[in-house]
């Protein structure tokens, strides 16, 4: 039951601070949709690993085609 009783109270202490709701509600929702909009990507990365084929078996070699 306290933890019922605990609820109630921050309830009330919400509904009375406007000011708590919009930072509770709204604030995360714009800062979601500002870092959504500035992190969207772009293409493809262009990132590329080197890999250095050393053990030049079969299998090594079909794995060097398989990453390309």
């Amino acid at each position: 039951m306290n933890i019922v009783r605990l609820a109630l109270g921050d309830l009330k202490r919400f509904a009375k601070d406007w000011k708590a709701a919009l930072w509770l509600l709204a604030m995360p929702l714009v800062f979601a949709y500002i870092f959504g909009s500035a992190m969207r990507g772009g293409g493809p990365p262009a990132t590329r690993i080197p890999v250095i084929d050393l053990d030049r078996s079969g299998l090594s070699e079909l794995f060097v085609e398989q990453l390309r």
